[in-house]
């Protein structure tokens, strides 16, 4: 499965760090979620919002040339809510 910017998947954190969370994505890749991408509002302990093993939808921001995967759970958020109010309209 190749990891395209703009997708929304289903993937597993695996660490948490203070800058943010490791999740594994279908294919078996791993990006970032920085801790800025989390939530909404301002978060200063990450682990109140996530946890090991803990299945999340994350948005893909972005795939560097290096092979390096940028996640965001709120835009995830964001994309889906937004999806939902057209398919009701």
């Amino acid at each position: 499965m190749l990891i395209k910017r703009g997708q929304i998947l289903e993937g597993v954190v695996k660490g948490i760090t203070q800058f943010g969370a490791f999740v594994e994505l279908p294919n078996g890749s791993v990006g970032l979620v920085h801790i800025s991408e989390v939530a909404e509002e301002y978060v200063e302990d990450i682990k109140k919002y996530l946890k090991e093993n803990q299945t999340v939808k994350v948005k893909v921001i972005n795939v560097k040339e290096d092979g390096k995967i940028s996640l965001s759970i709120k835009r995830a958020k964001e994309t889906m809510k937004r999806e939902n109010e057209k398919q009701k309209s």
